[in-house]
This record gives structure tokens, C-alpha cells and sequence, in this order.
């Protein structure tokens, strides 16, 4: 789920997950991803290749709402993960 829909190049799902995430990205460029714990502590950051999709995986982190920053070159937007 896109929190600003007007700068957001990205589609995360399943949403909600037990899990395992994928990101569906709309352009091919290199970006990173900061994943954010319900707590507002980093938990991973994964550097993405110049491509469309990537994935996160929060299958042994505890159920709650999770944040991924979603950063590139010249811009950053925040999208909601739900883990069951």
C-alpha cells in the first residue's frame, strides 16, 4: 500500500503477508530498500540492481506493520507492509 500515491513507482504484495514480499517497481533503475520495524529501528536494507522486481522477507520477524522505504536517485516514498 502506497502512503503518497503521487510519487510512488512501486507495488508491494502480497499485502498482507506472512512474510515473503515481492515489489513490482514500474522502472528499471537501481534504488535501495530500508525495511522499518514497528519500532522506527532499520531491520534490513536491500541494495536492488537496476530491475523491476525485488523481494523482502519478514518471515522470522514478529507480525505487526512494517515500513519500506523505498529510495532512488533522485526521490524517496514509504509503502506499508502488513505481516500476519
Amino acid at each position: 500500500e502506497a502512503l503518497d500515491s503521487d510519487f510512488v513507482s512501486a507495488t508491494v504484495f502480497p499485502n498482507p503477508s506472512n512474510g515473503e514480499f515481492q515489489f513490482l517497481f514500474e522502472e528499471q533503475k537501481a534504488r535501495s530498500i530500508t525495511v522499518i520495524n514497528p519500532m522506527g529501528e532499520v531491520i534490513q536494507t536491500i541494495d536492488v540492481p537496476a530491475g523491476k522486481v525485488a523481494s523482502v522477507n519478514l518471515a522470522d520477524n514478529a507480525p505487526g506493520i512494517y515500513f519500506a522505504k523505498v529510495s532512488e536517485s533522485k526521490r524517496s516514498y514509504t509503502l506499508k507492509m502488513i505481516k500476519l
